[in-house]
């Protein structure tokens, strides 16, 4: 087959006409799988996707080719979408700057009138912790808002990464002070959640997403209240305040208590309030059913979460007054204070050293107690087998707790591994190889206790495995590796769990 080996200007060779027959024959004639329908995008959106993508590559072929504009805002990409429209990454060639542009493709007033809320809102606002909006204007009939684009990740996908507690601290303070500002200016956020938090890769964090935003002072006039003549609000139920989804307008304490459930879900790795309907929600948060998460961040200070406990109160009478004042409380929970409290950072490193102090006397103890069992049997009694490798100092630790657990003492052995586990996290050594074997060795383990019909057991070391399994994922997807066998531990600590808790 005849092919053109030259290349073009820009570094791409020429494709001929047998090669694309090839590439089309290879693909095939098969419909693609289609998508279920709640996972769809519009046909109107699909379209502008091509298009976006259509110019993107004609731009590479020819520079010369004209780009697709919006506005006077050159279009790069397609970075989200909503319910109703699409968020998309241009460049302002006027003022040489990246923007972000939220683009309204739903039909109807009031689809435009929430991005016209939230343009008015935002043009309100100048603080470093809400997101700017720079313009306003209409492409093919729809209406656009030209806002600040934040490179990074929004606080969902943030929360993935498992960030050190001190680091949540400073974003969900940094976020509150946003609300605050937003609140001194008479406007209620109203759906505040993670992925309305972003977070630059320069540690800067804005508040986005004024999109169902009210006026506080409409909301604390003195207008009839009840349910019965409030309209359902508007927002994320799963983190919306217990008044608003009794359909109540609430007030300023109402961002308070989703700004605090949001941080309570990346602290804990879990929502506070279980229920996926209005209903299951009130009934979790009326019985005060706080879900305290098993694969919560290590190392939380208790003064932290009491201040997310009390910000995030059924009744808003008990929050803070305000979100200053929660901030306040935040201060005093990580800094000096007369009562003598240490600081977040301070707190975790003695921590670790009085582990670290804890741990050689373990360790001393667990080898001298190896040792005499090799070397001093019992009258008439075998020597134990014992798998302990002690080799080299970075490895001991791990090599004792595993021998431990393979002896079948669970709880020194997870004493000894957790210790270990946050020493190389202060030390910033790898985990991952360690957390593998560990969380291997808890699974096997817990796969005998199932068959030994000790489902509590087997359900405990189950739920170590998938920590341990989690702790692997987390560093070896941070720094670009496979996380295959990570991911296996997982599914298969979750299989055990799944099946010792429905043996019980």
């Amino acid at each position: 087959m005849a092919v053109d080996d030259r290349d073009d200007p820009h570094g791409m060779r020429a494709l001929s006409v047998e090669e694309i027959q090839r590439l089309i024959e290879e693909v095939g004639d098969e419909d693609p799988p289609e998508l279920p329908k709640e996972e769809q995008l519009p046909e109107r959106w699909v379209g502008l996707l091509a298009r976006i993508n259509e110019h993107r590559v004609l731009r590479v072929m020819d520079l010369d080719m004209p780009r697709m504009q919006v506005g006077r805002y050159v279009i790069e990409e397609m970075i989200g979408h909503g319910g109703m429209g699409v968020v998309l990454r241009g460049w302002d060639p006027v003022l040489g700057r990246w923007v972000a542009l939220k683009l309204c493709l739903a039909a109807g007033v009031e689809a435009e009138g929430v991005l016209e809320r939230e343009a008015m809102v935002l043009a309100k606002l100048r603080h470093p912790n809400v997101v700017t909006v720079y313009d306003v204007g209409r492409f093919e009939g729809s209406l656009y808002i030209v806002m600040d684009y934040v490179e990074g990740e929004d606080g969902r996908a943030w929360l993935e990464r498992w960030p050190p507690v001190a680091e949540v601290v400073r974003v969900y303070t940094a976020a509150a002070r946003g609300l605050a500002a937003a609140h001194a200016q008479g406007i209620l956020h109203g759906d505040f959640k993670p992925s309305n938090v972003l977070i630059g890769v320069g540690g800067e964090v804005v508040v986005a997403d004024f999109g169902v935003a009210e006026l506080l002072g409409f909301l604390e006039s003195g207008e009839d209240h009840s349910e019965d003549s409030c309209r359902r609000r508007g927002g994320t139920q799963a983190y919306m305040a217990p008044e608003r989804l009794r359909g109540g307008r609430g007030d300023a304490r109402s961002d308070q208590f989703s700004l605090c459930v949001s941080a309570w879900h990346t602290l804990h790795a879990i929502r506070p309030y279980a229920g996926e309907t209005t209903g299951e929600l009130l009934e979790s948060m009326e019985a005060g059913e706080v879900r305290w998460g098993e694969l919560a961040l290590p190392g939380i200070p208790k003064a932290i979460e009491d201040v997310m406990l009390r910000g995030m109160h059924v009744d808003p009478g008990q929050r803070y007054r305000s979100l200053e004042a929660l901030i306040d409380a935040l201060s005093d929970a990580i800094e000096p204070d007369a009562g003598g409290a240490e600081p977040l950072r301070e707190q975790r490193w003695l921590h670790a050293a009085v582990l670290a102090g804890v741990l050689c006397v373990v360790f001393g103890v667990v080898l001298g107690s190896l040792w005499a069992q090799v070397r001093a049997p019992r009258a008439g009694e075998a020597i134990p087998e014992v798998e302990v490798e002690v080799s080299m100092p970075a490895e001991s630790l791990v090599d004792v707790a595993v021998g431990l657990i393979q002896r079948g003492k669970y709880d020194e052995g997870l004493v000894v591994w957790k210790g270990e586990l946050e020493r190389r996290e202060l030390a910033g050594e790898p985990i991952a190889p360690a957390a593998l074997r560990v969380g291997r060795v808890l699974l096997k383990h817990g796969e005998t206790a199932l068959q030994a019909g000790q489902f509590e057991l087997a359900s405990e070391l189950a739920k170590e495995a998938k920590s341990a399994s989690l702790e692997a994922k987390h560093e070896l997807w941070t720094n670009g590796a496979s996380t295959k066998e990570a991911v296996e531990l997982l599914e298969d600590g979750r299989s055990l769990d799944e099946r010792a808790s429905a043996s019980q």
